[in-house]
């Protein structure tokens, strides 16, 4: 990955910009946020007091919007009546050349897809030059949280620049009234855009399990290895994404993971062996762990789903993969590989393909088990 320098903490600028913002909270219609979980929305099962909960997050976001638009980041704009923002009309879509990396590419140069307001921690927006960004609150000032720490742990150097950092690039942060946000650049869901052949999903599954060994190598357990959790250097449309070809292009593409709200950080000479915890963690394809159990090896076998839905459905042409996803599902933690064990496992399938192997097209999209 691409070195940068440390991103920078901003804070608000003056005390005479500090005194209107005390003013302006002082006559918002809601209470602001005194706690991270403030930004969550309790769901209580009755739809008009979920909506009145989602609303008022919804609100606080365009309350503050003078104080991105101050640093140079113009808020996505909110479709009325649906759950959708949209870029504002101003700034315009920056041109492609300056969606370089760490900037995403856009799928369509001149089409921008609005985003889903999947969570109240993020929001979209496009910074001066046009290029767009999600602003997350991940973290109080004054008690950071696991979240904050993973993002700083990668992005500062000599991490920052190595070659197995796969974690999303943090831009700036940006401190309000005790809470810290991230302004990230926008990418979307790695698995939208189609595979073309077989070396791009090996090099796509090899590209994630060195980034999870990479989290494991530094003592952070992700423990959402989800589809949401991984991204590629590209959006777009759904229309666009599911059926164009030739964005995972080995020169151009990038895939990192991210949203590490969730992670648990351990200390840098903790033993991945024999690492234990008993926070509640949910399997996809199963009963989930007992009372104790191994946080490294509960994020292999959740990567392990994850990708298997998506990789082994190449098994009529990669006989082994099967097998090897099997593994990293292994009910019994204790037999499961580590991530380190099972990248290795990975590269002594992935080195005895041949050419003509890695060149068969990709016709299916979705693997599932035996009925």
């Amino acid at each position: 990955m691409t070195s940068q320098t440390r991103p920078k903490v901003t804070h608000l600028k003056s005390t005479w910009e500090r005194l209107i913002w005390a003013f302006r909270l002082s006559r918002f219609k809601h209470p602001f946020p005194k706690v991270m979980e403030d930004w969550h929305v309790p769901m209580q099962g009755d739809f008009l007091s979920d909506a009145r909960n989602w609303a008022r997050i919804v609100e606080t976001w365009q309350f503050i919007a003078p104080y991105f638009a101050a640093r140079g980041y113009t808020l996505y704009q909110k479709l009325p009546k649906t759950g959708e923002t949209v870029p504002a009309e101003k700034p315009q879509a920056a041109d492609p050349a300056l969606q370089v990396y760490p900037y995403a590419r856009r799928i369509a140069p001149h089409r921008t897809p609005g985003l889903l307001m999947g969570s109240t921690l993020i929001w979209g927006a496009r910074d001066r030059l046009g290029r767009d960004v999600i602003i997350k609150v991940v973290s109080e000032a004054n008690n950071p949280s696991n979240e904050l720490k993973v993002l700083q742990r990668f992005n500062e150097e000599p991490l920052r620049s190595h070659p197995k950092n796969y974690t999303i690039f943090v831009l700036e942060y940006l401190v309000f009234h005790n809470f810290v946000f991230v302004v990230m650049p926008r990418w979307d869901m790695a698995v939208g855009p189609s595979f073309s052949n077989i070396r791009e999903l090996m090099e796509f599954t090899r590209i994630i399990l060195e980034a999870l060994d990479f989290l494991h190598e530094h003592r952070i357990a992700h423990q959402d290895l989800l589809d949401q959790n991984i991204g590629i250097n590209a959006f777009g449309h759904d229309d666009e994404l599911f059926q164009k070809n030739g964005f995972r292009n080995p020169d151009e593409v990038q895939y990192v993971l991210y949203d590490f709200g969730y992670s648990l950080l351990f200390p840098e000479d903790a033993d991945l062996a024999s690492s234990k915890v008993t926070r509640y963690f949910r399997y996809l394809h199963g009963e989930g762990p007992g009372r104790s159990y191994n946080p490294f090896k509960a994020d292999v076998a959740m990567l392990g789903y994850t990708l298997e839905i998506r990789v082994r459905h190449i098994e009529n042409v990669v006989p082994a993969i099967g097998c090897f996803f099997e593994k990293m599902r292994e009910e019994d933690e204790g037999s499961r590989p580590s991530a380190r064990e099972a990248l290795h496992q990975f590269m002594q399938i992935y080195n005895t393909l041949s050419e003509e192997q890695l060149q068969t097209e990709v016709t299916t999209v979705f693997w599932e088990p035996a009925s």
